[in-house]
């Protein structure tokens, strides 16, 4: 029987059980094919009441629909990057390990430079801004460290549909920073801003309602979700060179800009 459940790890990877058919190697019990983001993982032997349960598990149900749900969000609202700013020394380990979390780089014993100013209560988890670079928060940043080497990453939006992942509408109030599982809860209020002309216009479908609001990860971003790494023109031509390659071996897309840019709507700032 081919049921093709979808359902999702801990870790965002999708889980889904393809077909259930009689062990052959073990009488009495049934046979069940696990495929992990299509590529097929094992084959287990469950006794007919556990698979029931496992298929049936409400739990994991729930954490399904909610997935497809904020997967479904993104894409009607055409949310397809998002990003991510480190300190250049940070790149190569990021390239092969993956952004992880504070806590995962000090259990891993990996050495890092923190892109944080000072300690919050979310200071272990992965941020990342979506559709555009949280530039108040980078601001703050450049003028508090003046030898900050700014890199900013690109991912896709998988980070967003792990089991774990948080949002938050403010992450550069310190004091007080409100915490959702609900992506929708960053797009609602007033979108609308005015241009430097004092004309009013609407937020684009893709952009938070508050510039810095952020996705929060909790452990680690795979490698293969970076799509881009973007880089100031004024950096030393060494350290271009040297991200340039890095670029090029792991296929990631390289971009020099003059500046980091403000959102439509801060402009003004």
């Amino acid at each position: 029987m081919i049921i093709n459940k979808e359902m999702y790890s801990k870790e965002g990877s999708i889980i889904t059980v393809k077909d259930i058919s009689k062990s052959e190697k073990f009488p009495g019990m049934l046979s069940m094919t696990i495929v992990l983001n299509g590529k097929e993982l094992r084959t287990d032997h469950l006794e007919k009441e556990k698979l029931i349960k496992f298929i049936n598990d409400q739990e994991v149900n729930k954490k399904v629909a909610e997935l497809k749900e904020r997967k479904k969000f993104l894409e009607e609202n055409k949310i397809f990057k998002l990003y991510h700013f480190t300190n250049i020394n940070n790149l190569e380990s990021i390239l092969k390990n993956g952004i992880l979390s504070k806590k995962e780089l000090i259990k891993k014993d990996i050495i890092f430079i923190p892109s944080t100013i000072k300690p919050n209560r979310n200071s272990n988890d992965i941020s990342l801004s979506i559709s555009h670079i949280n530039f108040d928060l980078l601001n703050k940043l450049s003028n508090h460290n003046r030898i900050f080497n700014t890199i900013v990453l690109v991912t896709n939006t998988n980070p967003l549909i792990m089991v774990g992942t948080e949002f938050a509408n403010n992450t550069s109030s310190y004091s007080r920073i409100e915490i959702t599982k609900d992506i929708t809860k960053l797009f609602e209020g007033d979108r609308t801003y005015r241009d430097s002309n004092g004309l009013k216009h609407e937020l684009p479908s893709f952009y938070p309602t508050n510039p810095n609001a952020e996705a929060l990860v909790k452990e680690k971003i795979d490698p293969n979700d970076i799509t881009e790494i973007i880089v100031l023109h004024n950096t030393d031509e060494k350290i271009k060179k040297k991200i340039n390659n890095l670029a090029f071996d792991y296929g990631k897309n390289f971009y020099l800009v003059k500046e980091y840019w403000p959102r439509c709507d801060q402009k003004g700032i």
